[in-house]
């Protein structure tokens, strides 16, 4: 099974058994309020020992057909989680390094919503009419009492459910505030300024946790009032069933038996509202995840993604813009078409789009207008395995994996320590001198033990896997900030012999020494292009390719 279409037709197939099952399931529940009424009715009556050992067989043979039926369904569910996420795990995992989305939160959460006992609650819940009319035909007052006790615990789960809502949505607003707060003091733990001012950041910290923790207090405290309430109405219900029902036996309106039958029943009716709210906020948090999961691969199989073989590239950034999420632009319809072999450095003053830029050509945004082309093909319609090793991305704050430092040069291949490629990588990257001090080499693990890493090293490291393979389209977002000058040397030698060999480069850099490397030269400004010229001669051709910048995409 590969394709989404084919798994929702699996699943529609099995959601049939899934309800077949759940039919016979629930039939199968009038066994005990019916062998209750046989032994009261039939056997008390008779003194037959044969009579109650043929029911008691008959009754063991349903019971059990009842809990394999029950077993069944819930396992047709876990099997459909089980090949949903079997089937998907590594698409989603692909989509999400290469989505602004957490498509693999939304992965798991689908896989929980596909397999949660909420559906069975659902299946069950039809039952609770048919099983009331049931209690009607035992005598029309255990009807009216089973549907007041059903409305009734409705409505009070109901209300229940709602101020939940209101009260854990407020928490979670607080308490998401409260984590970034923390996650952002956490992150800066090394810087000077934090040292100096720890102590009042852990106040401001503990103040905004109390309102946190007030408001998770009342919430939960509110939660667990309102299931003790439902269980002790449960309870009541119970109580008042047996007596109603002892009643009607002493007037002789019904056997006696119909009050354990009767009993059983109503604890039937009941359940799957009452169990039901236990799991419905998770299952709608799933469900809606599940949702997007499905909209996400009905978009992605109408995608026709090509593998195509890129040995050099020409990209056509094609009118880009991007908006935030107040709808303002970062990017404002923005192009240029790069010709393979040429190094463009994007220059402007911090804040006026460069990285997002850089982002967006790599594949790594999603602009709102316009797109990536590369050698004339939709850079969204090229395939993951075409662009792996040919086009390479490396931000402004690089960032290494918890895995063995060959995983991080190498983005995982399997390939031996002496292989040319990452050796070649991590020389370009002037690597080999601190890595062949450590005791395990490419071998060593990323954040274990007394291991560190200087800044420096980090960003040579991810220099490298950058590097890894000699790709052919280059993207760097001030790549030299942390080298030293025998680093960079080295470094800009490595990117000259790459773009000589074909390789097509994009950076921003304030380095003078990396500016040197430039063929072209684009300046943005509030993320649109105000300048654009070649670097051997910025003054002769500048002012008119700056005027030709608001009608056409600019060409290198």
């Amino acid at each position: 099974m590969e394709s989404w279409f084919e798994f929702t037709k699996y699943r529609k197939k099995n959601l049939f058994y899934f309800q077949l099952f759940s039919i016979f399931a629930n039939i199968l529940l009038l066994v005990m309020p019916i062998y209750s009424l046989q032994i009261y009715g039939r056997v008390l009556t008779s003194q037959s020992i044969d009579t109650l050992i043929y029911i008691v067989m008959i009754v063991i043979f349903f019971v059990c057909i009842q809990s394999l039926m029950d077993y069944a369904r819930q396992q047709i569910l876990n099997n459909l989680s089980l090949v949903y996420d079997s089937t998907f795990d590594q698409v989603m995992l692909n989509s999400s390094i290469t989505s602004s989305k957490n498509l693999i939160k939304q992965h798991q959460l689908a896989k929980t919503y596909i397999s949660s006992p909420f559906h069975r609650h659902l299946a069950d819940l039809p039952w609770t009419l048919i099983f009331t009319v049931v209690m009607f035909i035992l005598h029309p007052y255990i009807g009216y009492y089973a549907l007041i006790s059903l409305i009734t615990i409705s409505l009070i789960s109901g209300l229940s459910l709602y101020i939940t809502y209101k009260k854990s949505s407020v928490f979670k607003k607080f308490a998401t505030n409260q984590n970034i707060l923390l996650s952002g003091i956490l992150s800066k733990k090394n810087s000077s300024k934090l040292h100096l001012i720890s102590e009042k950041a852990t106040k401001k910290w503990k103040q905004k946790n109390e309102r946190v923790l007030d408001l998770e207090y009342l919430t939960k405290g509110f939660s667990n009032k309102s299931q003790f309430i439902i269980k002790s109405f449960r309870m009541l219900v119970q109580v008042g069933i047996y007596a109603l029902c002892a009643f009607l036996v002493i007037k002789g309106e019904i056997m006696s038996g119909s009050l354990l039958a009767s009993s059983i029943l109503l604890g039937r009716i009941l359940a799957p509202v009452d169990q039901g709210t236990n799991h419905l906020f998770s299952w709608l948090e799933a469900k809606s995840a599940f949702e997007e999961v499905d909209l996400f691969l009905k978009e992605k199989k109408r995608e026709e993604n090509l593998k195509i073989n890129i040995e050099a590239i020409d990209i056509l950034v094609d009118k880009v813009t991007l908006n935030n999420s107040e709808g303002k632009p970062i990017i404002k319809n923005l192009g240029f078409n790069l010709k393979k072999g040429s190094a463009l450095q994007v220059i402007g003053l911090s804040g006026s789009g460069k990285s997002t830029l850089l982002k967006i050509c790599a594949g790594c945004v999603t602009p709102d207008e316009g797109g990536i082309r590369i050698n004339g093909v939709s850079i969204n319609k090229i395939s993951q395995d075409s662009l792996t090793n040919k086009v390479s991305y490396l931000g402004q704050r690089p960032e290494l994996i918890k895995t063995t430092l060959a995983d991080n040069i190498c983005g995982f291949e399997t390939i031996n320590e002496n292989s040319e490629d990452i050796l070649w990588a991590s020389k370009a990257a002037n690597c080999i001198p601190f890595i062949s001090k450590l005791s395990n080499g490419f071998s060593t693990n990323v954040g274990s033990g007394e291991q560190y890493f200087s800044e420096s090293e980090v960003q040579r490291i991810a220099l490298a896997g950058a590097l890894y393979k000699k790709p052919r389209l280059i993207i760097l977002d001030e790549p030299t900030t942390s080298l030293d000058n025998q680093s960079k040397e080295i470094f800009l030698n490595t990117l000259i012999e790459l773009k000589k060999s074909g390789s097509t480069i994009i950076f921003t850099s304030l380095d003078n020494d990396m500016s040197k490397l430039s063929d072209y030269i684009i300046e943005i400004k509030d993320g649109s292009l105000v300048k654009a010229f070649e670097n051997k001669s910025s003054n002769s051709n500048s002012d008119s390719l700056v005027r030709h910048i608001s009608s056409s995409t600019v060409k290198f």
